[in-house]
């Protein structure tokens, strides 16, 4: 990193503990590339020692100091040289925020999108220059409450990012939307909004003006990502936790149910509220759904990405054509 002087610092969820058995990140991992200049760091100590007092004035609370020195894990981007004189520290927080983005489709969590500015001084400590903090963390189920950055997260981040990055540069406009409304989803902390949002950005990537509606959108939904899509994958949650046998095909149908309802100013249909959810993961079926609902959105994006499919998806055109195959979604348009 050489003659790196200046740095864009945005906190992200824990690791995955290394255990001798199991997969896991040690500190001997870090810092770990994740696309040009920007890596994935243990900046605790940094962070401890951070000076904070001038903005503590003015602008924080003593408790919100402590919130900040108590960031450990981090997307970090050096930038200095060429870089720093033809940019703008806004410009180096926005291209952080779509690499935030990117990690939110690989392993969401409670980790809202802030940062700080700061100049590295010699002795390898930050000095800040400006900041945006977030004031609390996001309202989100308990799958993602637990959710820790694994090695194969970092390597899907690292394959999704410049995928993404090229989506925004050329204006992939339907896979740009579902992704920042997957984010703003995630920062809303009403259920209804989440839904409403998450199942827009669903429709943003498969519905078309001749192909749309619930049957059309949840036909290509399950033909993309398959019916038999776990809901509850048990690779994301612990050993000891039982799990509910629930896929794609089991609540797409409920799903939308759920979205006229909303869309209509009424609320969650009744026979949904009272249906049970799962213990430890969600107090209702309708909460089971909202998990399913931005899922599905996570899922069909990290797809998009990971296959190289933007110029399929940035056509409706196009993207007929890859579905019309589907005897499921030959059908006459439908009204959404």
């Amino acid at each position: 990193m050489g003659e790196v002087q200046k740095i864009t610092i945005v906190p992200v969820a824990r690791l995955a503990q290394k255990f001798p058995d199991g997969e896991g990140l040690s500190p001997g991992d870090l810092p770990c590339a994740i696309a040009s200049n920007v890596f994935l760091a243990d900046i605790g100590q940094q962070m401890k020692s951070l000076d904070l007092e001038l903005w503590r004035r003015e602008y924080l609370s003593r408790h919100g100091v402590e919130r900040i020195q108590g960031w450990k894990y981090a997307l970090v981007h050096y930038y200095g040289g060429e870089e720093y004189l033809h940019g703008t520290p806004e410009s180096q927080s926005l291209e952080l925020r779509k690499i935030f983005v990117a990690l939110r489709i690989v392993r969401p969590s409670n980790v809202p999108f802030q940062y700080i500015h700061a100049r590295i001084k010699h002795d390898g400590s930050f000095d800040p220059s400006g900041f945006s903090r977030a004031e609390m963390p996001l309202t989100v189920s308990a799958r993602d409450k637990w959710a820790t950055i694994r090695p194969k997260d970092i390597e899907l981040l690292r394959a999704l990012v410049p995928r993404l990055l090229a989506a925004y540069e050329t204006k992939t406009r339907p896979v740009t939307r579902a992704a920042n409304i997957l984010e703003t989803g995630y920062n809303s902390p009403s259920f209804d909004v989440k839904l409403l949002l998450w199942v827009a950005g669903w429709e943003a990537l498969f519905a078309s003006s001749a192909y749309n509606g619930a049957p059309a959108v949840t036909g290509r939904l399950r033909h993309f990502l398959g019916s038999r899509t776990r809901i509850y994958d048990a690779a994301d949650f612990p050993t000891f936790l039982m799990l509910p046998d629930l896929t794609l095909k089991d609540v797409l149908e409920d799903i939308y149910r759920v979205r006229n309802s909303l869309a209509h100013g009424e609320w969650v249909p009744g026979d949904i509220m009272r249906r049970p959810g799962h213990s430890g993961l969600a107090s209702s079926y309708a909460d089971i759904l909202l998990d399913a609902s931005g899922l599905a959105l996570r899922l069909a994006l990290a797809r998009i990405l990971r296959q190289s499919l933007l110029e399929t998806f940035s056509d409706k055109g196009k993207l007929d054509t890859y579905f019309s195959y589907d005897p499921i979604t030959k059908r006459r348009p439908c009204e959404s």
